[in-house]
């Protein structure tokens, strides 16, 4: 056979693997995986028997061996590709994943060897047949040789990148896989308590067969690098030693524990407060529930106020109003988050409440209502309570007669989503339905009433509440005209 026919099998091969690798946005890395352990095996069987398979290669009387200069630099190849394109994290499952192949391996040649020679009466005992003979000794030699080329055409490939950045890939490639097939003789032949002679190391074979699997995955490997999108520099420039540096993959680990924590925190520091604590346990076990870069939604809208506080904050000291904003927020806040809301915002005597967000609700403009009307519910038990230890009295000396609010309820999509700068960010909801809410609510003023709420809200509830038709109305900033309703009496 030609010199050229071997080594073109082996390039030929090598490009095989390569368009393997091309296949897995699709397929995965599954059938490179597969290849992989066929050219495992076949390391094996061609090495088999008494006489190795011998073939000629280029420069005079050179000999190559199928098992050792044929399949080793191809397996060598799809390990630097998978670590150069796949990153250190994949090349280490590729280490592990071939130590069970080996151990399966090992123990099928082992069944294959034993049914060889105990055959059952009448069939001929196969002891000593070149293609049977199992050596744990070797095998385990094998193994240690291999797990030695790993790692040596790695750290070879990625020192050799190193020192020299703007030499071609093939000469990293290149060097890396003769480094590996000689230390595959030596690691081997040292297991085994024996030398390696010029026959064991063969190196000008081994320039050869390497450069025949190592130009191909080159080639292939320098065109997925190229690619618009790739960033070469990631897969390019890293410590030699990285494929054994454990210290470095648990530096990983512990960043990204931290950033998880960090993520937790901000969840719980963003809502613990706005929410119920059901929904922030709920977020804190998924926080992908939240679309923190903004998101379109329905959810229905409360906006309320108290009646009459300018009056009150005017003629009030300020503790004392502060002390009754912070009892009457204690209450009606409650409301909401019993009803499944949020509250996103309190400013003065004003609050902001949102349902169906930041977790999706189906029936948000139900909750909306049930909690407008626990609002109301809760005003007026705040009055009675106001009424028996003397704070209404005190309220009237200076011309507030008791605690009123106005609620206004609107449905529609919002953008949902964090808003701010890098140090301080808020989670709020943006849109004109926020904005319709704010008018609705102000219309109560007009009205004389305490709730009213828009007929996007009344179509959408799925329980039954009796509403009275308050007419359709011009509200600031909306061209179109407004349908509202209130409780009815």
């Amino acid at each position: 056979m030609s010199p050229l026919v071997f080594l073109g099998e082996i390039a030929l091969l090598a490009t095989f693997v390569s368009a393997l690798h091309a296949t897995r946005e699709r397929l995965g890395l599954a059938p490179l995986y597969m290849i992989f352990g066929l050219f495992e095996a076949f390391l094996f069987v061609a090495g088999k028997g008494w006489e190795d398979r011998a073939v000629a290669v280029l420069f005079g009387d050179l000999v190559a061996t199928v098992s050792a200069q044929m399949f080793l630099p191809l397996m060598m190849v799809t390990v630097v590709m998978v670590y150069v394109l796949e990153g250190t994290q994949e090349a280490r499952r590729l280490i592990v994943a071939s130590f069970f192949l080996y151990l399966a391996h090992g123990a099928i040649d082992w069944i294959v060897w034993f049914h060889g020679t105990n055959p059952p009466p009448g069939y001929t005992d196969l002891t000593g047949a070149p293609i049977l003979d199992f050596n744990t000794r070797q095998r385990l030699a094998s193994f240690a040789a291999v797990l030695a080329d790993f790692l040596s055409i790695v750290v070879v490939y990625q020192f050799v990148r190193n020192r020299i950045p703007k030499v071609p890939l093939v000469v990293p490639i290149w060097l890396a896989l003769i480094a590996a097939m000689v230390t595959d003789a030596f690691t081997f032949a040292g297991v085994n308590g024996t030398l390696v002679g010029r026959d064991g190391i063969r190196l000008f074979e081994k320039v050869q067969c390497g450069a025949a699997a190592g130009i191909p995955a080159a080639l292939y490997i320098q065109w997925q690098l190229s690619r618009p999108g790739v960033r070469a520099g990631s897969f390019l420039q890293r410590s030699a030693l990285e494929i054994v540096d454990l210290r470095r993959q648990i530096e990983e680990a512990q960043q990204q524990l931290q950033a998880q924590r960090q993520a937790y925190r901000f969840i719980r520091e963003t809502f613990s407060r706005y929410v119920s604590p059901q929904v922030v346990e709920s977020l804190v076990a998924d926080p992908d529930k939240v679309e923190l870069g903004g998101e379109l939604r329905e959810v229905t809208i409360l906006f309320a106020d108290i009646r009459g506080y300018s009056t009150l904050a005017e003629r009030l000291p300020p503790a004392d109003v502060i002390g009754m904003l912070n009892t009457y927020f204690e209450e009606v806040g409650q409301c909401i988050l019993d009803a499944g809301g949020m509250i996103n915002e309190i400013a003065g005597d004003g609050i902001l409440a949102v349902f169906g967000a930041p977790l999706p609700a189906p029936d948000h403009a139900d909750q909306a209502l049930r909690s407008a009307q626990a609002m109301l519910r809760a005003v007026d038990a705040l009055n009675t309570r106001w009424e028996g230890d003397g704070t209404l009295a005190r309220f009237r000396e200076v011309g507030w007669d008791r605690l009123g609010v106005r609620i206004g309820v609107h449905t529609g999509d919002v953008v949902v989503g964090n808003v701010g700068t890098r140090d301080r960010v808020k989670y709020a909801v943006i849109g004109d339905t926020v904005n319709t809410a704010s008018r609705v609510e102000g219309l109560n003023k007009v009205l004389g009433t305490p709730l009213l709420c828009t007929a996007a809200t009344a179509e959408r509830l799925t329980e039954s509440v009796p509403l009275t038709d308050q007419g359709s109305h011009k509200v600031k900033g909306r061209a179109e005209r407004v349908q509202v309703y209130t409780l009815s009496e």
